[in-house]
């Protein structure tokens, strides 16, 4: 019926009886010390705090990593690529695209066809990235283009394939579209006809070309006879300029431009051709493909042997 009685554990005197404790009251001296540490850890703090900002827009301005770019398209295109530095990455004010031979302002460049870049940046202290290698292998302005026998003979009523002895080729993009217009041939009447062949690739460049078709009553014993065609162009051809015809300055095809007077001189067709190709071969009973690198004509056994003959006797 009693409460329990709470112990006492506070501070007592000498006989065990409870003592009034106070708190001790701080004077002034000691209010002033602890502004002073306090004011003083803040200052540490700042100090610490712009030492540590300075030191990143130091560092931030001053270090250069391997450059990284992009190009404005990664599909085949057959237009410019613009290649774009990426200047988020350090504080790059000039920058190179041929591995530091020159220097720009801007941190575009313009590509014109497929080609390596050395892309370097350089800051204003004059510090330099290591190089970094980008490879542009996407531009097409090249044309496709078509090679066959021109002139195929056939015989009347005889099947053609305008296909068959045909090379397409596209070094870029591909073909995307290949059409032949036969609708003039008449594989039942002799004559000379012209088809035409139409080749495009995937970005738009095309190409145009006819083919003569000669339908002859009776299929007489052909053959077919090849040259190598000169890959490099002859030192004839750029002088020569035997097969240029436009309106900017240069010679009408099969006469030469004289380098010294800028007039267009006397022919020069025949050398040029001499000079382009190689010696045609025996004839053979097989078809042969032509190729960029290889003529094919088609001829009679005897109008071959013929030629032959005159070619020997010429030299």
């Amino acid at each position: 019926m009693f409460g329990k009685k709470e112990e006492y554990t506070g501070p007592v005197d000498q006989y065990g009886r409870p003592l009034d404790v106070e708190e001790p009251k701080r004077s002034a001296e000691d209010d002033r010390h602890l502004l002073k540490v306090i004011f003083t850890s803040l200052a540490v703090v700042t100090i610490v705090i712009v030492f540590i900002i300075f030191g990143f827009n130091y560092f931030h301005q001053n270090s250069l990593k391997i450059p990284t770019a992009k190009l404005s398209t990664t599909e085949w295109t057959k237009d410019d690529v613009i290649v774009t530095v990426d200047t988020s990455r350090g504080s790059a004010e000039e920058f190179s695209f041929d591995g530091g031979l020159t220097w720009q302002e801007s941190n575009q460049f313009v590509v014109t066809k497929n080609q390596e870049l050395s892309i370097q940046v350089r800051t204003s202290s004059g510090k330099v990235s290591k190089p970094a290698t980008l490879v542009i292998s996407n531009i097409d302005k090249e044309k496709p283009d078509l090679y066959f026998i021109d002139s195929y003979i056939v015989a009347v009523g005889s099947n053609f394939d305008p296909r068959e002895n045909v090379t397409a080729i596209d070094n870029g993009s591909g073909i995307d579209e290949y059409n032949i217009d036969t609708s003039v041939l008449d594989l039942s009447t002799p004559g000379e006809y012209a088809i035409s062949y139409y080749i495009s690739d995937m970005v738009g460049n095309e190409v145009l070309k006819t083919r003569k078709i000669i339908v002859e009553p009776t299929l007489s014993e052909y053959r077919y006879r090849s040259r190598s065609v000169s890959v490099v162009e002859s030192e004839c051809r750029v002088a020569c300029r035997c097969d240029n015809t436009d309106a900017e300055g240069n010679c009408p095809a099969g006469t030469y431009l004289d380098k010294e007077s800028g007039a267009c001189c006397a022919s020069c067709l025949e050398p040029c051709l001499e000079t382009e190709y190689g010696e045609w071969s025996n004839w053979q009973e097989k078809r042969i493909l032509p190729t960029k690198e290889l003529e094919v004509q088609m001829i009679t056994k005897q109008a071959l042997e013929q030629l032959i003959l005159d070619e020997q006797q010429a030299k």
